[in-house]
């Protein structure tokens, strides 16, 4: 998107994982030697900051989105 002129536009593609209410925080096996070169094998770059974290970036994507797609002109 850079090469394209807009360079501050982000289109990263991610995966995270949801849970319910209560369940035990896992944010620890991300950062297991054995899942980290897993993950990179597939060309994946494990983050695993923590769910407060992921709460905010996904909030960020609600938000952002929508506003992309009224600027431009997209309709359902």
């Amino acid at each position: 998107m850079a090469e394209a002129g807009m360079p501050d536009f982000d289109t990263s593609l991610w995966f995270g994982v949801m849970a319910p209410a209560g369940t035990p925080a896992a944010e620890k096996a991300m950062h297991r030697p054995d899942a980290v070169e897993t993950l990179k094998k597939q060309g994946f770059d494990p983050l695993g900051q923590g769910s407060d974290a992921f709460k905010r970036y996904l909030l960020g994507d609600i938000t952002r989105w929508p506003e992309v797609a009224r600027h431009a002109g997209v309709r359902s």
